[in-house]
């Protein structure tokens, strides 16, 4: 009777097979699931977590749970049809290992493996290096106040020297219309006066 029995648990008992592999990053959830026939119907189901080969083993997820403590936050069991999954929010270094999902189902007893690979976030992703940016930054109120208040001024200067400009040149044609209209009066006038005058005035625009 009892090599029967020793029978049937070696034929009950679901070798275990290549579990898959996840990656995670630090800080984010993860998910992971283990394909396991029939385990709704299943009377137990947990998870064990190994950190290393060496390391034990820790009770992480179990359903039903039958502890007086209460179980590891962050961890949440979802059983589903055929599969069952595991989910862990904020994960760590610490969380890289061994997980093994076990449905109970009398004394059929089901395993499946996966490994979770942690790791830390790229440093380019979180820290942009000192003055990367190209974009100009926008001006301070500050800034734009003082410019505010210089434009008047730039635009009375630019006033008076345009009024200045014009007067000048008001000034420069008035005395070259003066100087010709003597010019003409003195070429018309018979007066040996005048004829000197124009003799010197000849006689200077060739100097």
């Amino acid at each position: 009777m009892k090599t029967i029995v020793t029978i049937n648990l070696a034929v009950c008992l679901v070798l275990v097979v290549a579990g898959s592999k996840f990656e995670a990053i630090v800080g984010q959830n993860v998910t992971i699931s283990f394909d396991i026939d029939e385990v709704e119907k299943a009377d137990q189901v947990n998870i064990i977590f190994k950190e290393d080969k060496n390391g034990d083993s820790v009770l992480l997820a179990q359903k039903p749970w039958v502890y007086d403590d209460p179980p590891e936050p962050g961890v949440t069991l979802i059983l589903g049809k055929g599969s069952v999954s595991v989910i862990i929010q904020d994960v760590d270094i610490s969380r890289s290992g061994l997980y093994k999902a076990r449905a109970f189902t009398g004394k059929k007893v089901c395993e499946e493996n996966a490994t979770l690979v942690v790791i830390k976030a790229p440093v380019s992703s979180t820290i942009s290096p000192p003055h990367s940016s190209s974009s100009p930054k926008p001006p301070r109120s500050s800034d734009l106040r003082r410019l505010y208040a210089f434009l008047p001024v730039v635009f009375i200067n630019i006033i008076i020297i345009l009024v200045y400009c014009f007067w000048k040149h008001r000034k420069v044609v008035r005395h070259m219309n003066q100087k010709q209209m003597l010019e003409e009066k003195l070429a018309m006038s018979p007066d040996p006066v005048s004829q000197k005058i124009k003799k010197m005035n000849v006689y200077h625009q060739r100097l």
